[in-house]
């Protein structure tokens, strides 16, 4: 189970396990038990780029234009 925490400024990722015990009653208790790496993550921009900046970020690349060959021919060994 991934759990996904926000405090403040900070994101954690943790990895748990779902871990069902018994209670005095019909459900079972549940308990979350930490197997796996951790992720701590920290929001440090917190003001949008400029307009040109932004623009310029955005911008695609002109495809290249695919052209057909022309005269191709395939012999019988097909080379």
């Amino acid at each position: 189970m991934l759990v996904f925490c926000f405090h403040k400024s900070k994101y954690e990722v943790l990895i748990c396990r779902v871990l069902l015990k018994k209670s005095g009653s019909r459900t079972p208790r549940i308990e979350l038990e930490e197997i796996g790496p951790s992720l701590d993550l920290v929001m440090r921009r917190t003001k949008l780029a400029s307009e040109d900046l932004y623009k310029r970020s955005l911008k695609q690349p002109k495809t290249i234009k695919v052209t057909s060959a022309a005269r191709v021919y395939i012999t019988a060994i097909a080379d």
